[in-house]
C-alpha cells in the first residue's frame, strides 16, 4: 500500500470531492483534521461521512447464481446485463449505464459501472437477492428462464438477507479410499460449485522420542476424510448414499440429521420417532434427489430388493414425495404469477410514462406555436387578423360542409374587407339612367 492508509471507500482518490458533495457541513475538511473536530455539527458531519462513505460508489458486482433453479455456468451478453438486470430487476434507467463487464469468480459475474455515484445501501435495498426472467426462443416455441442473483455488499437492515462470501468448507467422511475423486465431484457439483481441489486431511505428527524419528518424519498420517471449498448453490444433506458407501458430510449451519429416524432438529438421543431403516431412507432420498442409478452404486441394487419386500413403505414414500412435489409447483406457480402482474404494473407505468411524455410534448409544441404568433401579431397587426380569419373559415367549413369565403375564386369579401374602406366601394351612376 506504500504507506498511505485505507479508508474503506472504493473512491480514495476523489474522497476530498465525496466529502464536498455528501457532507452536510460545507465547511467540513477530512484527511488530517477530521480527528480535531471537535463542535457539534463537524462531529455530525464526521459522523455522516463515515457512515455513507463506504456506501458511495459507482461500480457494484452481480453473482449470477441459478437458472430454472439450478446452477447457472454460462455467461450473460452485455445487452441482457443492461436490459434485465439494470433497468428491468434494479430499477436504473438506461441513460444512467456506463457499462458492464461479463466475469467470473466462482459463477458467472457482472460488473456494472454507473455515470453517476450513488448509495448503495439506499438505492438497491432488498435486492441483496433478486430474481427476473428472460425469454429464449427454442424450437418449440418461446420458453421463461427464471435468473437467480445476488449483490454482496449491501448493508440490509435485516442481516439474514445479506448477500455475504458464498464460500463454504465441507468435511466429507466414510469414503474410506473405496470412492474416486471423479465420483466425489459428480456428487458435489448437484449441489453447487467447487473451487477448490478435494484434499484429504492429515493427523499432526506427535513428537517422539524413539530412534526411529528421522525414519517417519516425512510420512504423512492420512485420515480418509476429504475437505473441499465450494460455493453451495442449495443445501446438502449431511447423510448421502454416495456410490455404495455411507457419506457423512459437514460444514458450518449444516442441519444435522438424527441417526435413528433421520429427522432433522433433533438427536437420536432425544429421538420419539420409529426407528427407520437405511434403505428406506435410500428409497426416500431417491424419489426426491431423482438422480440416475448409477450415482448410488449398490444402493440402487440393493434397494430395488427392499421395494419388492416393503411395497406399502415405498408407496407411502411415493405419496409423500408427490405431495412435495405438488406443493413445489403450485410455489412456483404462485411465484410466476407474482412475477406477471409486476411486469403488468411495470408497463402500465411506462404507457403512462410515455403518454405523460407526449401530451408535455403536444403541449410544448401548442405554446411554442402560441409565442410564434404573438411575435408575428406584434411586427405585422394584419396577420392576426388574417390567422383568426383562416382558423373562422376553417372552422365554418367543417360545421357545414360548404367552403369558407377564402376556399372559392378570388379573394371574396374578406379579403376588400381588409384591404379597403366600404367608402371605397362604387356607386351605382344615377344620372346617366
Amino acid at each position: 500500500m506504500d504507506g498511505k492508509k485505507r479508508l474503506g471507500s472504493p473512491l480514495d482518490a476523489n474522497k476530498g470531492k465525496e466529502q464536498r458533495m455528501f457532507s452536510p457541513d460545507p465547511h467540513f475538511r477530512g484527511g488530517a483534521d477530521e480527528g480535531s473536530v471537535t463542535s457539534g455539527a463537524s462531529a455530525q458531519s464526521a459522523s455522516f461521512h463515515r457512515d455513507t462513505e463506504g456506501a458511495m460508489r459507482d461500480t457494484f458486482l452481480v453473482d449470477i447464481l441459478k437458472m430454472n433453479g439450478e446452477p447457472f455456468k454460462g455467461t450473460v451478453p452485455r445487452t441482457e446485463a443492461l436490459k434485465h438486470i439494470f433497468v428491468r430487476a434494479l430499477g436504473f434507467k438506461p441513460d444512467e449505464f456506463h457499462g458492464a463487464t461479463p466475469g467470473f469468480r466462482c459463477n458467472p459475474t457482472v460488473l456494472f459501472k454507473t455515470k453517476e455515484i450513488f448509495n448503495i445501501d439506499e438505492r438497491l435495498a432488498g435486492k441483496s437477492f433478486f430474481s427476473y426472467q428472460k425469454t429464449v426462443k427454442t424450437e418449440q416455441g418461446e420458453k421463461i428462464i427464471d435468473m437467480s442473483c445476488s449483490i454482496r455488499g449491501i448493508r440490509e437492515q435485516d442481516p439474514t438477507t445479506r448477500a455475504g462470501p458464498s464460500y463454504t468448507w465441507l468435511k466429507i467422511e466414510g469414503a474410506e479410499y473405496h470412492l474416486k475423486e471423479e465420483q466425489l465431484r459428480l456428487w458435489l457439483s448437484e449441489y453447487g460449485l467447487l473451487v477448490s481441489d478435494i484434499t484429504e486431511d492429515k493427523e499432526e505428527q506427535r513428537p517422539d522420542s524413539s530412534e526411529d524419528d528421522e525414519t517417519y518424519n516425512d510420512i504423512d498420517l492420512n485420515t480418509g476424510i476429504y475437505s473441499a471449498k465450494m460455493n453451495l448453490i442449495k443445501p446438502i444433506l449431511q447423510l448421502i448414499p454416495m456410490c455404495g458407501k455411507k457419506i457423512k458430510i459437514y460444514h458450518k449451519g449444516i442441519k444435522k440429521q438424527c441417526m435413528k429416524c433421520f429427522g432433522t432438529g433433533h438427536f437420536k438421543r432425544d429421538c420419539v420417532e420409529e426407528r427407520k431403516e437405511w434403505l428406506d431412507y435410500v428409497d426416500c432420498f431417491m424419489l426426491e434427489a431423482k438422480l440416475p442409478d448409477e450415482y448410488y452404486g449398490n444402493w440402487s441394487k440393493w434397494v430395488v430388493d427392499w421395494r419388492l419386500k416393503n411395497q406399502e413403505k415405498h408407496n407411502a414414500n411415493k405419496n409423500c414425495q408427490t405431495e412435495r412435489d405438488e406443493g413445489q409447483e403450485r410455489e412456483k406457480e404462485m411465484r410466476d404469477e407474482k412475477v406477471k402482474e409486476i411486469g403488468r404494473i411495470l408497463k402500465e407505468q411506462r404507457d403512462k410514462a410515455a403518454a405523460k411524455n407526449t401530451q408535455n410534448h403536444l403541449e410544448q409544441e401548442a405554446t411554442m406555436e402560441l409565442g410564434a404568433m404573438s411575435i408575428e401579431a406584434i411586427s405585422n397587426p394584419f396577420a392576426g387578423l388574417s390567422s383568426a380569419k383562416r382558423t373562422t373559415d376553417k372552422t365554418e367549413e367543417k360545421r357545414t360542409g360548404k367552403p369558407g369565403a377564402r376556399s372559392g375564386k378570388g379573394r371574396g369579401k374578406g379579403f376588400l374587407s381588409l384591404q379597403g374602406s366600404p367608402t371605397d366601394t362604387p356607386q351605382p351612376n344615377t344620372q346617366h339612367e
